[in-house]
């Protein structure tokens, strides 16, 4: 395959479909989107491929077709992956990687129009225009979404007196030369991004080269980018949940009365029991001091600080 995977593009693609049938829209409408990211990678496989009636196409519309000069067989894939983009006023352009193989093999663009009148106006005949001119503005590899009603509008603004040649349905675009008295038909078949699907080319009623969409995915940078991304914005979410929940069992709470002290009061003493306490007096308790003891064996009054009975001899 080679380097022929990014010739076939660049010539069939650009060079060739734009003299035969290769286009896109306009601008100026705000009603479709660019469905593509950056670092989306698509890949395309050849899935038929007649070079020998490539060739005679060709040469004998003189267009110079370079990848001719090598082997293009079935099977054979090309990958773009969109680098960059900007958006302009009336159209997308494109910035892509063009790989053969996992193996960079160069660069091309691909331009968008916005607004799907301005792709048929790349189309339809204009007084003192030469048919060579048609599809140079914009490309058919990738449209806009919604694919349906952009290829709807692009086929109601084809004048009637060219609608046999350029027309669409919901999915495709058929440029159909046969109406100017040659042996080439185009068929654009979209997906629903917009992106291409399937192109056939055919000559002399034979299907001589059929490109289909093989993949379209994101580089595994861009997912783990992505995943990052969406593990941050979770737990963004789980704190303002726990937070919430916090905040309203907060506010359920039965609230508990606190009766603030009196500063004049001071600290609040403990309660005192019920029953009073007596407090003896100074008589009572200098009397009391003084009480009368008997003799524990035979009852005589004992003296004040006496060790022995008096009367009996008992040892207090």
């Amino acid at each position: 395959m080679k380097t022929i995977l990014k010739r076939v593009y660049l010539v069939i693609f650009v060079l060739c479909f734009s003299i035969m049938f290769v286009s896109s829209a306009r601008a100026d409408s705000d009603e479709y989107d660019l469905e593509l990211d950056e670092n989306t990678e698509i890949t395309w496989e050849f899935t038929t491929v007649n070079e020998a009636l490539l060739e005679e196409l060709f040469k004998r519309y003189d267009v110079d077709y370079e990848a001719l000069n090598h082997d293009i067989e079935e099977g054979d894939e090309i990958k773009y992956k969109l680098t960059s983009y900007d958006e302009e006023d009336d159209y997308y352009m494109l910035y892509f990687n063009v790989y053969e193989d996992d193996e960079l093999e160069g660069y091309t663009t691909h331009k968008i129009a916005k607004d799907p009148d301005d792709l048929s106006a790349d189309w339809y005949t204009l007084p003192g225009e030469p048919v060579s001119n048609y599809g140079n503005s914009y490309d058919l590899l990738i449209i806009l979404t919604d694919t349906r009603d952009y290829l709807e509008d692009f086929d109601n603004s084809i004048p009637a007196a060219d609608h046999d040649r350029v027309y669409s349905t919901s999915s495709s675009i058929v440029i159909n030369n046969t109406v100017l008295y040659r042996d080439d038909i185009g068929i654009f078949e979209y997906d629903e991004d917009g992106i291409l699907e399937k192109f056939t080319l055919i000559y002399k009623d034979v299907p001589i080269l059929i490109i289909e969409l093989d993949d379209v995915s994101k580089s595994q940078l861009s997912i783990l980018v992505f995943l990052i991304i969406g593990i941050i914005i979770a737990g963004v979410v789980v704190l303002l949940a726990v937070g919430i929940i916090l905040i309203v069992k907060n506010k359920n709470k039965i609230p508990v009365k606190i009766t603030p002290l009196d500063p004049k009061k001071g600290v609040i003493a403990p309660p005192i029991s019920e029953t009073p306490r007596t407090i003896p007096t100074t008589n009572q308790a200098a009397s009391g001091s003084q009480k009368i003891r008997y003799c524990d064996l035979c009852g005589a009054k004992r003296d004040v600080d006496a060790l022995f009975c008096t009367s009996c001899g008992n040892r207090f």
